[in-house]
């Protein structure tokens, strides 16, 4: 990473762990003041989060508000692309709608932000490493993936993902796998306890649940194609993943998109040197000092 973007990652980490809150807090103040009636009470029910709870806006709208995430869809201004009923949330993409019964772990902005805008997935197979809830492996098949094949470490995101892929039957040819992708292969005791929450896996071998590993080298395999799009979002994984893989393997992708945890040089040298394009997309200096953000390589023509 050149000195410009650690530079960059400094301003932009100091913003988001500093100062975004207070600017959230007060744009989300003006708003409530200006499209509510009571706003002093309704920030107080806000604050309160007693779920469930009723806000009323200026224009005669009541909205009963059942959830936390149900609750950020307002603040954000997102009602006309996000939706609530009877616990199945109903999102507005691409001019389709994607439904969802287990949501609480979605990451939105992958979706009002159009996060994954970046990358050319059309009648391309999508290796989606990190696949949550099956919300990025559906959004990639709004885009136009001809298929997607995602693997999931957690087996509470898992089951749900098979669940919410269920749900969407017109966006099928979805495989999924739950595995842990690593540098060598064998088992994982995944830690039970944690699993279904954020953060990286953590592994017990005295109670946790095995679950099976194996290199991406030996996972494409089984796979006789070329041009894959890898989407890594796998909790510091990444590194552990790609830096020993085969020259060969790393060339079936055509482009590779990564969420990097602590820094990208190794990666984006390794990348490099296979003939691969780097362009960072963003990066933030966390308060644990590591840089995190998103890169995108795309494999030079021959």
């Amino acid at each position: 990473m050149s000195l410009l973007w650690f530079l960059r990652s400094i301003i932009v980490g100091f913003y988001l762990y500093r100062l975004q809150k207070y600017f959230f807090h007060l744009n989300t103040s003006i708003y409530i003041l200006f499209h509510f009636k009571k706003p002093i009470n309704t920030i107080i029910k806000i604050r309160n989060k007693k779920y469930p709870f009723i806000l009323e806006k200026k224009n005669g709208k009541t909205i009963e508000i059942k959830s936390k995430i149900q609750l950020s869809f307002i603040l954000k201004k997102m009602e006309n692309m996000f939706s609530i009923e009877n616990n199945l949330l109903t999102i507005k993409f691409n001019s389709k709608l994607l439904k969802f019964t287990n949501y609480e772990s979605m990451e939105l902005d992958i979706f009002s932000q159009k996060l994954y805008s970046n990358i050319s997935v059309k009648n391309k197979t999508v290796i989606d490493v990190g696949g949550g809830v099956g919300d990025s492996a559906l959004l990639f098949r709004t885009l136009g993936a001809k298929k997607v094949v995602m693997i999931e470490p957690e087996p509470a995101f898992f089951e749900s993902a098979k669940q919410n892929i269920e749900l969407n039957k017109e966006l099928q040819n979805i495989e999924i796998h739950n595995l842990v992708l690593s540098s060598t292969i064998g088992i994982y005791m995944i830690d039970h306890k944690q699993s279904g929450d954020l953060g990286e896996i953590n592994e017990s071998k005295e109670n946790g649940v095995p679950i099976p590993k194996i290199t991406i080298d030996k996972f494409l395999s089984n796979y006789h194609e070329q041009n894959f799009v890898l989407k890594m979002d796998c909790e510091s994984c990444e590194y552990d993943v790609l830096l020993p893989i085969p020259e060969d393997t790393l060339r079936k992708f055509e482009q590779i998109f990564i969420e990097f945890h602590n820094g990208c040089l190794n990666i984006s040298q390794r990348l490099e040197k296979s003939g691969f394009k780097i362009k960072i997309l963003n990066s933030k200096l966390t308060p644990k000092k590591r840089c995190r953000g998103h890169l995108l390589a795309t494999r030079n023509k021959l």
